[in-house]
């Protein structure tokens, strides 16, 4: 058909042309391809590692707040209202005589329902050193029973000494 004679130079810079051509169109049909979809994989990848590590943190949360939930559960008994306040009562009372408090007069008061809960109350009247009662007010605070103080009254038991004498309402919420 066509009879074209090249000249050597032309023979070679059509063979350059054509395999530039060639690697261009490979380039584009093959490798990109190819190319996009190991960046899409990484990326995937990447994301799916973060995921991970999120579950992951999540897993030792829920391991360490079950921990924590069991040691204040035992303290919830779901028994009588007599049993959750005696349990009360011989909390208060080991912690004012590791605060080297003197407990006067304990009164448990009748519970209230609240909503979809109960509160438990007990009137104390204590007597004791301020560092002392401070001392009983912050463990009475942090400890696993989850009791709380409601209402606090201090009066200087004599006015030529350091005791203290504290009216106090400690209230504990329990959801049945």
């Amino acid at each position: 058909m066509f009879s074209i004679n090249f000249s050597q130079k032309e023979k070679v810079g059509l063979l350059i042309a054509v395999a530039f051509m060639s690697l261009a169109l490979l380039d584009r049909l093959m490798i990109n391809p190819i190319n996009n979809n190991i960046k899409r994989i990484d990326r995937e990848t990447k994301i799916s590692e973060k995921r991970l590590t999120m579950a992951l943190r999540n897993v030792d949360q829920k391991q360490v707040l079950a921990q924590e939930y069991r040691r204040y559960v035992k303290h919830q008994s779901n028994g009588p209202d007599e049993e959750k306040i005696t349990a009360m009562l011989t909390t208060i009372e080991d912690l004012a005589r590791e605060s080297e408090i003197s407990l006067l007069d304990i009164k448990p008061l009748s519970p209230k329902n609240i909503d979809f809960s109960k509160q438990y109350s007990i009137a104390v009247e204590a007597e004791g050193d301020m560092d002392h009662l401070i001392n009983f007010l912050y463990k009475l605070h942090g400890s696993s029973q989850l009791l709380r103080v409601e209402t606090l009254h201090l009066n200087l038991k004599d006015k030529n000494s350091n005791a203290v004498k504290a009216s106090i309402l400690i209230t504990k919420v329990t959801v049945p």
